[in-house]
């Protein structure tokens, strides 16, 4: 691997932040899990260039996933002139969250207060301490923006995820960005992640997509090989893997397929790549019997109702995330159980043909119709149909434990929010 990038995020806050060392120990102060180890104000001679102030700061945070352990994490905190990140700001227009009034706000502002670290420690652990951090220091915050993912957000976005102890979802770790462009042959689809080289590991790419409708499950694929690899890492060279039922791949560099796609390609050449993608990559590969293949060779399977691998350590992550926020699905649910413009959705786990050969987890999806909190019982009708005997049927109505949920949703007129983004809904960040 080439040298790993640093993590950078930038937040453009309400107020005017005037950034010193007694204004960082007094964000920190607030938080009992963080302690400053060393702190100190950089010399504006050897400072990154056109900062304003620049800090350099050692914090020490106790894990959420080894009870009592103490980790280490190193940040630069910089005050930086709004000058520097309006391009990047102005792009961020059509990301998750933002509206116009968000971006025109923060255009406004004059300065940006900019995080750097490497991290040492666990990746999802110290991705999140810099999101905390960052939202420590600009409590305020318009507007978030991931420079390593190149992905924005609204600052209700930072401040809602900065709420937990809980470990952040994998795809917050990186970005996938889709670009199309027309050749002599048609269309041209060129999918790559940002963000996975923070991690130290490659970023993640499919190069030369020119059917339509497989390139509508690729953003699919490459979200499903990014976070086996950020769970994995990287396998061994030659390395065949199914990433979806019956779909076989494999991981190739970059720079060893290069030359193996036609002139023109998107993303194949230099001149696509340039400097913002010249981070180490790593291309997927489709395999058959052993052999490179073209995509078209896997197009019902890529188009007909495709099956993609989901970890159990993804599953553990969202589990937690669902019922750390479920006071929001009830709180929710009371407020609008009535309402026709709102659908109460939930993920529960059941064991199927407990005792036989085929026993296994199911997660199957139901509607609330009422909730017992005092008993930490839904009152839900099941949606699908089960995979094996879990005791139930389809359209069977009954009362279920809190304790099987693994997942929930909201669906309204105006779209479907779950835990990632139910901020959306309340008024309250």
């Amino acid at each position: 691997m080439s040298e790993k990038e640093l993590s950078s995020m930038v937040s453009v806050d309400e107020d005017k932040i005037d950034l010193s060392l007694d204004y960082v120990k007094d964000c920190i102060g607030r938080n009992e899990n963080f302690t400053i180890l060393k702190i100190n104000e950089v010399d504006k001679s050897i400072a990154n260039k056109g900062a304003i102030e620049e800090i350099d700061l050692k914090l020490q945070y106790m894990s959420v996933l080894e009870e009592d352990t103490k980790c280490e994490l190193v940040f630069k905190i910089q005050l930086a002139p709004m000058s520097f990140f309006e391009d990047t700001i102005s792009s961020s227009l059509s990301q998750i969250g933002l509206d116009e009034k968000d971006i025109a706000n923060a255009l406004k502002k004059d300065t940006v207060i900019v995080l750097e670290t490497s991290f040492k420690n666990d990746p999802l652990e110290d991705y999140q301490v810099q999101l905390k951090l960052l939202n420590m220091l600009t409590p305020k915050s318009i507007l978030f923006y991931d420079l390593s993912a190149c992905f924005g957000r609204s600052g209700r976005w930072m401040r809602y995820n900065s709420n937990f102890n809980l470990l952040p979802s994998l795809e917050y770790l990186y970005n996938i960005h889709a670009v199309h462009g027309e050749n002599d042959m048609g269309d041209d689809y060129w999918f790559h992640t940002h963000g996975l080289n923070r991690l130290d590991l490659p970023e993640v790419e499919v190069i030369g997509i020119s059917d339509k409708d497989i390139a509508c499950t690729i953003g699919t694929l490459v979200n499903t090989v990014a976070k086996l690899v950020i769970e994995n890492g990287i396998p061994p060279a030659g390395r065949v893997f199914m990433p979806a039922k019956d779909f076989d791949v494999t991981l190739k560099k970059f720079k060893d397929v290069q030359n193996s796609f036609p002139l023109g390609i998107l993303g194949s050449s230099e001149d696509d790549r340039g400097d913002f993608h010249s981070s180490e990559a790593v291309v997927i590969v489709p395999m058959k019997n052993n052999k490179p293949v073209e995509y078209s060779e896997y197009k019902s399977e890529l188009t007909d109702h495709p099956v993609f691998m989901f970890s159990n350590f993804e599953t553990s992550l969202m589990q937690q995330a669902a019922r750390e926020t479920v006071g929001y699905f009830t709180g929710l649910f009371n407020t609008h159980k009535n309402s026709e413009d709102f659908r109460f959705i939930l993920k529960l786990g059941y064991t199927a043909d407990e005792g036989t050969e085929d026993e296994g987890q199911e997660h199957l999806w139901f509607e609330v119709k009422g909730i017992d909190e005092e008993n930490l019982l839904f009152d839900a009708i099941l949606l699908n149909k089960p995979y094996g005997d879990v005791g139930m049927k389809e359209g069977e109505r009954g009362k279920h434990d809190f304790s099987r949920l693994t997942d929930w949703q909201i669906m309204t007129r105006t779209g479907s929010y779950t835990s990632a983004n139910v901020y959306l809904l309340l008024n309250v960040m």
